[in-house]
């Protein structure tokens, strides 16, 4: 048995798996980035006076949002979903920031008019506060009252924050200072304190206008009074809400210093749960620095600050966090590890929907590293506990029968068609008596892929033109409505192109593939262009046109760089991508072209490394042209030998069944900057199979080496030795494919001499390392 290490070669039903591997993923897959801001409210801060403990909730509202918006440029496509447990329901503003708690009154002040008011912004009637507040405005200019008047002025600034009247917010705001101005000839520190916290305001209106550097302006002029006064709690939000104006302006380091500063002040008041917040603050910023390790350790801290509290809901939203933290730097294990002890901590608080979100994100964890049974039980778990939730949980039989459609889709994967279909038919029953067409179209799609899997393609024609007719009566009533509408018609569209191709009718298929891109290029679902993209190379391979299968194999290779990026992993798509377009580009005799795209994969992992030092908001540096890997050769009066393994795609792909043969491909860049070509089949007289070829790798590093050496050398040296002779390089750098790595190249015999007696010799894992 071939070892699992050993390269992929292809056949024609890998080639047929290809285009339905992807048709239940909507969007990136969700908790690629540390979401941001999700675990507790920040509470509204103590306030003296009738109207300012609203204010210093707005504040910090502000600051809460604008970090989101900082961290969650990648978050779009990964955090949304998780964490809205333990901060409360947000409000449909956009810029929806903290919301007050019922028992708590922003207007606490002496009178009729500030207790009607009160009332009016806490029953959500902010025309009604405006006109009580614009009564208060004058009943205190009349009695030259500052100081209830600067508090009036900035009541009618926050109630027009809620109306969204931005430039009348700030006209309040602007009559707020110059009331204080005025208090400040009777009573100075009276008069700065308002004034501070009038600046604050006015730097949180700057920030919905999505102006940071103004905004943050008014929040350093605001923190100078604050120290001055020695109103250390209030300092304390402030660089808080400096920290997410420095993430939204992309300079985290700024913003990390501003959070240590604000949480060293929230441990000496004792404000735990401003620490909480704090903590999950800096965790994401030192996430966008590439600084995992100081991110766990944060997020580490705040379990235990949260578990000290007996807060056990709010530890399992960091522990969930810790496990989207960890999926992103590329360890699932400890990414299951943390779901573990979120899942105890969120049963513990008998928080049910924080504990169904962890074991989502748990089963999706298991399911991308390939456990699917174990991806199952969880998603079981999660269907049970909304089988036994309360009817507050929600509309219980969807959230069943979306859990079913995981489970039937892994079912699926697993090659377990009728355990899916099975689950597809519980999960139907459940959903069409509910009128959600969305979910009635994925699982028609779900049979369809079944039904096309089973060899039934009038079935499954029926059931993917059911689907598309549901999904095209999706009603959108927000842009989140249509971009989910046409992923799912990208999907389906996606999996009637392959019915098609099955069918022969290849112009259909590459219409309904087009069709498929459009709407997946609309849903913004990357995902899905990917899969598209790539089932369009296919198409061409299988119509013998192997060159019009490079361009979209590119664009798809693009693609899942940028997600394996986003989620700190190789991805088997994007393996399975470069084989084919190697194999492809050879195929239509463009050798340098396929040496680009074999350079391109070797050295991806070590690009990837780079992008992830600088941040998880940046990009991996671009792979080498094919003029740079000349020049290095040229510079450097070096012989550059490739190797590579891969597959040979014969003319009629479509009519040939069973594994297609592998092949060594070998590049020697010359000094001069010529690239010679070579391929040969992998196995033959000197190495006969795969087993041959991996007990001669692993003689080679042991006793009879010798033996060992000499196959290997007829089999990697023979092909190029006269092209090596020519080259008239003396130093010559191997750069092998992770199978063929272990082989001691210097003692391969050439002639009457070994490969490292004649050259000096170097051993590269791809060319981009001898760069970096």
């Amino acid at each position: 048995m071939v070892p699992s290490f050993l390269p992929p070669f292809f056949s024609v039903t890998s080639l047929r798996w290809l285009r339905t591997r992807s048709q239940f993923v909507v969007g990136v897959a969700s908790a690629l980035v540390p979401s941001v801001g999700l675990l507790v409210s920040v509470p509204v801060v103590a306030q003296a006076s009738w109207v300012e403990a609203a204010l210093a909730s707005e504040v910090v509202a502000q600051g809460t949002q604008d970090v989101g918006e900082a961290g969650g440029e990648a978050g779009g496509e990964a955090g949304g979903e998780t964490g809205g447990e333990t901060g409360g329901e947000a409000d449909d503003r956009p810029d929806p920031g903290l919301e007050l708690s019922p028992t708590d009154d922003p207007f606490d002040g002496n009178g009729g008019l500030s207790d009607r008011v009160s009332q009016q912004y806490l029953d959500g009637d902010f025309a009604g506060a405006l006109t009580t507040l614009e009564q208060l405005v004058t009943t205190y200019q009349t009695q030259q009252d500052w100081v209830q008047l600067g508090e009036a002025w900035n009541g009618v600034g926050l109630v027009q924050e809620r109306l969204e009247e931005w430039d009348a917010a700030l006209l309040a705001y602007q009559s707020a200072l110059e009331t204080y101005t005025q208090l400040n000839l009777t009573d100075p520190e009276q008069g700065k304190l308002g004034e501070a916290r009038t600046l604050n305001n006015m730097g949180g209106v700057y920030t919905s206008l999505e102006q940071p550097t103004a905004a943050l302006g008014f929040l350093e002029r605001a923190l100078v009074l604050f120290r001055e006064l020695g109103k250390v709690e209030e300092e304390a939000i402030t660089l808080s809400n400096a920290g997410a104006l420095y993430g939204i302006m992309n300079r985290p380091a700024d913003g990390i210093q501003a959070f240590q500063q604000a949480l060293a002040l929230h441990k000496q008041q004792g404000n735990v749960d401003q620490v909480i917040v704090t903590l999950d603050r800096l965790s994401t910023l030192y996430a966008q620095t590439g600084a995992v390790p100081e991110a766990v350790r944060i997020l580490e801290q705040g379990v235990t600050v949260a578990q000290e509290a007996e807060d056990p809901a709010t530890a399992a939203a960091f522990l969930s966090r810790l496990g989207e933290l960890q999926t992103l730097a590329g360890q699932p294990p400890a990414a299951i590890a943390a779901y573990e002890r979120a899942f105890a901590a969120a049963q513990s608080a008998e928080a049910v929907a924080l504990a169904f979100q962890v074991l989502t994100q748990w089963a999706a964890v298991q399911a991308d590293g390939g456990d699917r049974s174990g991806a199952i039980s969880q998603y079981q778990k999660a269907l049970d506990l909304v089988q036994n939730a309360s009817p507050e949980f929600g509309d219980t039989a969807l959230d069943q029968g979306q859990l079913l459609i995981q489970i039937a889709a892994l079912y699926y994967e697993d090659g377990q068609l009728e355990a899916a279909q099975q689950t597809y038919d519980r999960a139907l029953i459940l959903v069409q008596p509910l009128d959600v067409p969305l979910a009635e179209g994925q699982l028609l799609r779900g049979l369809g892929a079944v039904a096309l899997e089973q060899g039934n393609l009038d079935q499954a024609l029926t059931y993917l033109e059911q689907a598309l007719e549901r999904q095209r009566q999706v009603s959108i009533t927000e842009e989140s409505d249509r971009l989910a509408q046409q992923q799912e018609l990208g999907l389906t569209l996606n999996l009637l192109g392959a019915l098609y191709q099955d069918q022969g009718e290849y112009d259909r298929a590459l219409t309904t593939y087009q069709e498929a891109m459009e709407a997946q290029t609309q849903g913004q679902n990357l995902v899905g262009q990917g899969d598209t993209l790539r089932n369009m190379a296919v198409l061409s391979l299988i119509q013998g046109k192997p060159g019009e299968a490079a361009t979209p194999l590119l664009n798809a290779i693009d693609i899942w760089e940028f997600i394996s990026f986003r989620s700190g992993s190789l991805l088997d798509p994007l393996v399975e991508a470069y084989q084919l377009l190697q194999s492809a580009l050879v195929a239509a005799n463009q050798p340098e072209g396929a040496l680009l795209g074999a350079e391109q994969q070797r050295s991806l992992p070590y690009r990837l490394q780079q992008g992830w030092q600088q941040g998880i908001q940046a990009l991996p540096p671009s792979p080498l042209t094919l003029d740079s890997i000349r020049q290095i050769a040229q510079g450097n009066n070096t012989t550059l030998v490739f190797y590579d393994i891969g597959t040979r795609l014969p003319a009629n792909v479509a009519e040939v069944s069973g594994e297609l043969t592998p092949q060594l491909r070998i590049w020697t860049v010359l000094p001069t900057g010529e690239i010679v070509f070579t391929e040969q089949p992998l196995f033959g007289e000197a190495v006969t199979n795969p087993d041959t070829l991996l007990e001669l790798i692993e003689s080679s590093l042991g006793e009879g080496a010798s033996a060992a050496l000499t196959p290997l050398a007829a089999l990697l040296l023979a092909p190029i030795e006269q092209t090596l002779a020519e080259a008239g390089s003396t130093t010559v750098v191997v750069i092998p494919p992770p199978l063929l790595q272990g082989i001691p190249y210097d003692q391969l015999p050439l002639g009457t001499e070994t490969l490292g007696d004649r050259y000096t010799l170097e051993v590269a894992p791809a060319i981009q390392a001898l760069v970096n």
